[in-house]
């Protein structure tokens, strides 16, 4: 379960980062007696110390002067401690951080490049909605070891025709519209741009059919949107967009003419057949049956 991952991933960044023995070295020096060490560290003298033993042991020199007052550094263990201490308290920084990461309850979704920023959009809103917390960011299939990416993410989402693996648990169905003026294509002008949100693969643009292949493929930017749609009006361009963004249209401007041109899909992804994955896979497909 998630508590057992999460105690065996704490276990492991700790023997990556810092060793016991060296641990414990750098708590007696801090506190300078090895019952105030043992106090801090809430354990008793004799691991303590065989730990200390084991460390001088493996350096093959003493660290500490023993007496009846206790083990007091020699000049080994001094210069030890000054030049192993900064690099300890950065690797404990690095230790806390990931155990954070680790800790925390957000889901780690990957999406490719090619789906485009209007559904990605619809995906967080869906996401943020259902109260789910999330971080998601892009990743490229043609990586080295897809397997790691597949172990790594909760669910993966790409674009496609065909599922990428056998893992998809579920598709989704997403239609690419064209939004031009209502007298298109009768009042376009010779050198209209063509704006769109997908990837440098014109392949995605399916507008072949309507007219000869422009030569201005233009991606649109949000922030530019007001003086893209006013472009469209006056016979100067075309957007290939998406239903989220189309809906918005519809709502707001009727001097458009919306053209459905082609279907995508969206596989979902994941190893991590869990109840909860499960669930909340079930609520991303569910969400996209509005846009339908």
């Amino acid at each position: 379960n998630h508590l057992m991952k999460t105690r065996y991933n704490n276990e492991v960044i700790m023997n990556l980062f810092s060793s016991t023995k060296l641990k414990y070295f750098i708590a007696v020096m801090e506190e300078g007696s090895v019952s105030k060490a043992c106090e801090k560290i809430n354990i008793s003298r004799t691991p303590l110390s065989r730990a200390i033993s084991d460390l001088e042991f493996c350096l093959g020199f003493e660290l500490f002067t023993r007496s009846k007052n206790g083990m007091i550094p020699n000049q080994c263990g001094i210069k030890l401690y000054n030049r192993v201490n900064p690099l300890y308290s950065e690797l404990l920084k690095i230790e806390n951080d990931l155990k954070n990461e680790i800790n925390k309850t957000s889901l780690r979704i990957a999406i490719t490049t090619k789906i485009p920023d209007s559904i990605l959009s619809y995906l967080r809103n869906a996401l943020n909605k259902n109260n789910i917390n999330f971080n998601m960011h892009s990743i490229d299939l043609v990586h080295n070891d897809y397997s790691a990416l597949q172990n790594f993410h909760d669910i993966i989402i790409t674009e496609g025709n065909e599922p990428p693996t056998l893992n998809v648990t579920e598709f989704i169905i997403f239609d690419i519209f064209m939004i031009t003026s209502n007298s298109f294509p009768k009042k376009m002008s010779n050198n209209f741009t063509v704006f769109h949100e997908f990837s440098k693969d014109e392949k995605n643009i399916s507008i072949h059919k309507y007219f000869p292949y422009p030569t201005k493929m233009q991606p649109f930017i949000y922030n530019d949107i007001v003086s893209i749609l006013e472009e469209i009006k006056n016979g100067d361009g075309i957007l290939i967009s998406t239903a989220p963004f189309v809906k918005i249209i519809k709502n707001n401007d009727t001097d458009f003419k919306i053209t459905k041109i082609s279907t995508k899909k969206l596989f979902l992804e994941t190893k991590a057949k869990t109840k909860e994955i499960s669930k909340i896979i079930s609520s991303i497909v569910d969400s996209f049956k509005d846009l339908n």
